[in-house]
C-alpha cells in the first residue's frame, strides 16, 4: 500500500519550498507530491518526502536533479526530522495518526536547511554534469569543487550529505567556530548548543569533547575569549548502552571537558612562546581591513593588485609549530 504525507506534512514542506524559492531562480511550483525548479542548461531538480525509518513518519527530503540526456545524475538528503516549529516536539514529524510537528526551532528558524538546500541548487546551475577538468572554473567555488569532486570521484556523482560531512568534517567544524564568530560579531548569539559528533559512522550527538578535542578547544576559547555570557547548553546523550548512573557519567563529562578544555584556552593565551608564534603567522594581520566594503571601486582596485608570487613564496609562516602548541597545551605537555 502506498502511504502519502498527510496535509500537514504537505503543508510544512510547502512553507519550507517557497521560502528556498526567494532564494533561488526557476521554482516550477508543486506536481503531486513532488516540488520542482528548472535550472539552466535543462536542469530538471525535484524534491519529495521521504522516510527511512517508519513508514509514517517523514524524516528525510529527497532532492534529484537530472537532464533529458543523462537521467537521474546528482541525489542528496535533507533530514526533514532536523527542522521544528516547536522545541519539546518529539524527535521525528508525526504524521498520519497524529500532530504533524518538527523539533529544533532554533536550528530551522536560523535558515540553515533553507541555506543548504538553496546552496545545492545554485551549485547544480553553475556547472551541471561537471567533469574532472571542467572544475577548474570561476563558476566554482573552491570547496565547491572539491566536493563536487570528491561525489564524482568517490560517489558516483551523488551528493550524499553523509559521506560528504565525513570527508570534510574538519573544515565544516572550522565552518562552525567562524558562524559563532559571525554571530557573536552581529550581536545575535544568544545560545549555543555543545556536543561532538563522528559524521557518517554514527548519528548521534555525543558527549562534548568525546570526538574532536581540538574542535572542541577552539570553541570554548572563542565563547572564554570574547565572554560570552549566555549558557552552555550540552545538546546531546549518553551511549546508547548506558544506564542511569551512565546518564550521570555523561553529564559529568561534559562539564568537566568544557571546564578542562577552558583552563587550557587560559594557559595557551597566557604562553609567550604562543604569542611570538602567532606574531611569527601574522595572526594579528588577519584582522586588518583589505579593500573594505564592497564597491564597485574596492573590487576594481583589487582586481589591479598584483603581487610578485616568487617573493611571497620565500616566507614561511610557521603554522607547523603554531598548531603544535595547541596539541602540546591539549595534552598538557606544553
Amino acid at each position: 500500500m502506498t502511504i502519502f504525507p498527510s496535509q500537514q506534512a504537505m503543508e510544512r514542506a510547502e512553507e519550507l519550498f517557497s521560502d528556498v524559492a526567494r532564494m533561488v531562480e526557476g521554482y516550477r511550483g508543486r506536481m503531486g507530491t513532488t516540488w520542482y525548479w528548472s535550472l539552466p542548461n535543462d536542469v530538471l531538480v525535484g524534491f519529495f518526502l521521504g522516510h527511512t525509518g517508519a513508514d509514517e513518519r517523514w524524516d528525510v527530503i529527497h532532492g534529484e536533479a537530472a537532464t533529458m540526456v543523462a537521467g537521474i545524475y546528482a541525489r542528496v538528503d535533507f533530514p526533514f526530522v532536523a527542522y521544528a516549529r516547536k522545541p519539546l516536539s518529539p524527535p521525528y514529524l508525526r504524521d498520519i495518526h497524529g500532530e504533524a510537528v518538527w523539533m529544533h526551532e532554533v536550528y530551522f528558524d536560523g535558515g540553515m536547511m533553507l541555506n543548504e538546500m538553496a546552496g545545492w541548487l545554485k551549485l547544480l546551475g553553475a556547472r551541471p554534469l561537471a567533469t574532472l577538468a571542467e572544475l577548474e572554473t570561476p563558476e566554482l567555488t573552491d570547496l565547491q569543487a572539491r566536493l563536487v569532486r570528491h561525489a564524482l570521484e568517490h560517489l558516483n556523482g551523488a551528493f550524499v550529505l553523509k559521506e560528504l560531512h565525513q570527508a570534510f568534517k574538519a573544515e565544516i567544524a572550522m565552518r562552525r567556530l567562524s558562524a559563532l564568530a559571525q554571530a557573536w560579531d552581529a550581536g545575535k548569539l544568544f545560545h549555543i548548543d555543545l556536543n561532538d559528533q563522528a559524521f557518517g559512522r554514527y548519528d548521534q550527538d555525543f558527549r562534548f569533547g568525546a570526538v574532536n578535542l581540538k574542535s572542541a578547544f577552539f570553541v570554548v576559547k572563542f565563547l572564554e575569549d570574547v565572554g560570552y555570557q549566555g549558557s552552555r547548553h550540552f545538546d546531546a546523550h549518553a551511549y546508547r548502552t548506558e544506564d542511569t548512573q551512565g546518564v550521570w557519567d555523561f553529564a559529568r563529562g561534559c562539564i568537566r571537558n568544557y571546564l578542562a578544555l577552558a583552563a587550557k584556552a587560559r594557559e595557551f593565551d597566557q604562553d609567550p612562546r604562543v604569542a611570538e608564534a602567532m606574531a611569527y603567522s601574522g595572526v594579528a594581520e588577519l584582522a586588518e581591513p583589505t579593500v573594505g566594503p564592497y564597491s564597485s571601486e574596492s573590487a576594481a582596485r583589487l582586481k589591479a593588485e598584483s603581487f610578485d608570487v616568487d617573493v611571497l613564496a620565500t616566507r614561511g609562516f610557521g603554522n607547523e609549530a603554531l598548531d603544535q602548541l595547541v596539541i602540546d597545551h591539549i595534552l598538557g605537555t606544553a
